[in-house]
């Protein structure tokens, strides 16, 4: 009865521990994806800006992480 209660004990604790990965892959995911966009934005606006337009800005929207990056640029 002890071996079941450990069986199941480091059963659930492994469950719970696949399920924290897979929570932190997905966030990771999700914030590679919005630095992706950010970084494509700045590089076409610095490309604009290395062609002459002193005019271009980054006009999508971005996570509250990168907002200095994009008002810095704007």
């Amino acid at each position: 009865a002890t071996f079941l209660d450990m069986d199941i004990a480091i059963s659930v604790y492994l469950e719970a521990l696949e399920a924290a990965r897979e929570a932190a892959d997905k966030e990771r995911r999700v914030n590679e994806e919005a630095q992706n966009v950010l970084v494509a934005a700045l590089a076409e606006s610095l490309r604009r800006v290395a062609d002459g337009d002193l005019t271009a800005a980054i006009h999508i929207e971005v996570c509250p992480t990168f907002q200095s990056i994009k008002d810095d640029f704007n």
